[in-house]
C-alpha cells in the first residue's frame, strides 16, 4: 500500500506544478486588471514559487512522501488561498477555490488526514472573511465618528 501511496504522489507531482505554474502565469494578468498591489502580489508570487519549489526538491531529490512533506504543502497552498482571499475579497474567488481544492486533498492517495485538511481549508476561507468584516466594522466606526466632530 505505501508504495502504490509513493507512485501516485510521483505521478501527481508534476500536475501539481504545472498548475502552480500556470497560477504564477496568471499574477501579471491580475497585476494588470488592477486587482492587486505590488506588495499582495509579493506575497502571492513568494507562496506560489515556495510550493513549486517544494515539488521542483521532492521529484529532482526524489523524496519520499511523508506527513511533515504534505502538511508543508497543504499549510502553503492554505496560506495561498487565505492571501488570495484577503487580497481579492473573500467571497469573489475564494469559494471556488477552496471548495476546488479541498475534495483533491481529501482524496489524495498519500498520507491520509482529513481532519487536519477540512480545517486549514475551512480557516482558508473564514480568517479573511473575518478580516474583511472587522475592517468594515472599523471603517464604519471612523465614519461615524468623525461625522459628529
Amino acid at each position: 500500500m505505501l508504495r502504490e501511496r509513493q507512485q501516485a504522489f510521483r505521478a501527481m507531482l508534476p500536475r501539481g506544478m504545472a498548475v502552480y505554474v500556470l497560477a504564477f502565469l496568471f499574477l501579471p494578468i491580475v497585476k494588470l486588471l488592477g486587482l492587486a498591489g505590488d506588495g499582495p502580489m509579493l506575497v502571492v508570487a513568494s507562496e506560489i514559487a515556495a510550493i513549486v519549489a517544494i515539488f521542483a526538491v521532492t521529484l529532482w531529490r526524489g523524496w519520499r512522501v511523508n506527513s511533515v512533506l504534505v502538511t508543508t504543502i497543504v499549510t502553503l497552498h492554505v496560506s495561498l488561498l487565505a492571501t488570495i482571499g484577503f487580497v481579492l475579497g473573500p467571497l469573489l474567488v475564494l469559494p471556488m477555490l477552496v471548495f476546488g481544492s479541498l475534495p483533491i486533498f481529501l482524496m489524495t492517495p498519500t498520507v491520509r488526514f482529513p481532519k487536519t485538511v477540512l480545517v486549514l481549508h475551512v480557516l482558508a476561507f473564514v480568517v479573511p472573511e473575518l478580516l474583511h468584516v472587522q475592517s468594515w466594522q472599523l471603517g464604519q466606526l471612523v465614519r461615524s465618528s468623525g461625522s459628529h466632530a
